[in-house]
């Protein structure tokens, strides 16, 4: 039992950030806009293929425990009927930038891959969905340690074979939290 006021040893406190489209940055070949409901009517992002590439940047947030994984979400809607078991196939790649010398963008990425498989029941257009990578604190090229100031993630569609075309609607960042 819990009391008010007591701590609960080894206890993680989770944090996180909200990302709207207005945090994701278009590509080269970039995503279309596309106007989703009616009231309330909210902006997406239509992404049906392998070239579309959205980015999203955040400062690491004053509150997270340094050398800690952190989780990245993107929220999205299906824009046609799928099929049960097709699967969504997609790609990050991320960077972490620091204030030492080399440690700017121009560093190689990480590559992490991701899929989420549709599930009978929720097959229709605009069914919500969401898919998660988890950015490894310890990777070697871009380990996300205490002198870490911000992470820029890339993502696109791997391929179109199963489910082939989305909208991105938003997502979020989850951290451990420090005391």
């Amino acid at each position: 039992m819990t009391e008010f006021g007591s701590v609960v040893p080894n206890q993680q406190l989770t944090g996180s950030l909200t990302l709207r489209n207005g945090n994701f940055r278009k590509g080269a070949t970039s995503t279309t806009d596309v106007n989703l409901g009616t009231t309330p009517e909210i902006t997406a992002q239509l992404m049906d293929a392998i070239a579309e590439l959205l980015t999203t940047s955040f400062h690491l947030p004053n509150n997270w425990e340094p050398s800690t994984d952190i989780t990245l979400t993107i929220e999205f809607e299906l824009v046609n009927v799928q099929l049960n078991l097709d699967q969504l196939d997609m790609t990050f790649d991320y960077v972490v930038t620091r204030p030492i010398n080399g440690g700017g963008m121009t560093k190689t990425s990480t590559q992490v891959t991701a899929n989420v498989q549709s599930v009978t029941g929720r097959l229709g257009i605009g069914d919500p969905y969401s898919i998660s990578v988890t950015l490894d604190a310890a990777d070697a090229t871009n380990p996300i340690g205490a002198d870490a100031v911000q992470v820029h993630v890339e993502f696109h569609l791997t391929n179109v074979a199963g489910i082939g075309a989305i909208h991105i609607t938003g997502g979020q960042i989850t951290y451990q939290r420090s005391e």
